[in-house]
């Protein structure tokens, strides 16, 4: 990989500790690891697997994502920093055993300075292989120790998420009647799905597999609707669950809805798209906030046995978060996504 200056005045800006790029053409792996912040601990994010167009994308994105998870670990209350890390390829064809050892190593020589785990293109099974090259990973195969797909933690802390907007925007956090478009039926976005189904909502949703949506149309009722309409469609609460970047200031415009709240990392694609956001009366669940979930389970590995019931108890707690963020919204006079980001500063600002 090349780096320019745009890397280096990237990583001044946002004040990130560390960027490490490697590569190895033998097992054709080209990645890297950024670690942002370790004021409350190690570096806790996962591997993303993705085939970049560029590597000025891939960089980007893995210094995005790693900023991303000090907010998210800092608000959670989780004593972790934030770091994340990506491989370039398709994960449909270019995955090996050599492949994820050897980034297993290049994990291990940050000394538990950054520890992995699970993330997109990246699956239980790709842990077992990376942990044959480093001890520093979270997430493993329930059978071997492990707190297994972190799914389901994610989806219950949306969940939780979703009701503490919807008790701010309509007094109440009964979701039963409730029309919820989900955009993203993917593994978070599935068990999400179950959770709302379970509590009465009336579900809308779209994905580029049909096979997701079959599923979903078969277990929880959901309707079908084209993912070039989701994101405008007449509705309630609009649940981003795909990838990130979906609310900018060509979609904001079109939003039919009175809550934004979903699974996805990095759903505003500029940080001044909050503004526009709350310009137009809408709540917007700050993603880090309400997909925190993930990284809660994951926690409860690291230095004790992992306990499912403590870990999912926990995460109820994102209801409490969502609920505090939102109220700094009102009392600081400013879009929640900022707030959000006050929130999290704060807690690390009282830990230096």
């Amino acid at each position: 990989m090349q780096t320019d200056s745009d890397y280096l005045e990237h990583i001044s800006e946002f004040s990130h500790e560390q960027l490490v790029l490697f590569a190895d053409q033998a097992v054709g792996l080209k990645g890297a690891i950024a670690i942002h912040d370790t004021t409350l601990g190690p570096a806790l994010g996962g591997c993303r697997m993705w085939n970049y167009s560029t590597e000025n994308d891939a960089i980007t994105d893995v210094l995005r994502l790693s900023r991303a998870m000090t907010y998210k670990n800092a608000a959670a209350g989780l004593a972790l920093g934030g770091g994340k890390a990506i491989v370039w390829g398709d994960p449909s064809t270019d995955k090996s055993q050599e492949f994820f050892r050897n980034f297993g190593q290049q994990v291990e020589r940050l000394n538990g300075r950054y520890i992995t785990t699970e993330d997109v293109g990246t699956t239980e099974a790709d842990m077992r292989q990376i942990a044959a090259g480093t001890q520093h990973i979270v997430g493993l195969p329930i059978d071997s120790g492990g707190s297994g797909d972190p799914s389901p933690a994610t989806g219950w802390g949306i969940f939780h998420a979703i009701r503490a907007c919807a008790n701010e925007a309509f007094g109440t956090d009964d979701l039963s009647g409730r029309r919820i478009v989900i955009v993203g039926l993917g593994k978070v976005g599935t068990y999400l799905a179950e959770h709302l189904h379970r509590a009465g909502a009336i579900l809308f949703g779209s994905d580029i597999s049909d096979d997701a949506i079959k599923y979903a149309q078969s277990k929880f009722q959901l309707t079908p609707v084209e993912l070039a309409d989701a994101m405008s469609m007449e509705c309630d609460i609009l649940a981003p669950c795909a990838l990130g970047g979906g609310l900018n200031e060509t979609s904001i415009p079109q939003l039919k809805t009175s809550i934004i709240c979903g699974a996805a990392n990095n759903q505003l694609l500029k940080e001044s798209d909050g503004e526009l956001i709350q310009q137009r009366s809408i709540l917007y669940g700050p993603d880090y906030i309400s997909n925190a979930g993930g990284v809660i389970n994951l926690s409860f590995e690291i230095k004790q046995s992992y306990n499912r019931e403590w870990a999912f108890n926990r995460t109820t707690k994102i209801f409490d978060t969502m609920t505090e963020v939102i109220d700094l919204s009102k009392t600081e006079g400013i879009p929640t996504s900022a707030a959000a980001d006050l929130y999290a500063e704060r807690i690390l600002e009282a830990s230096n």
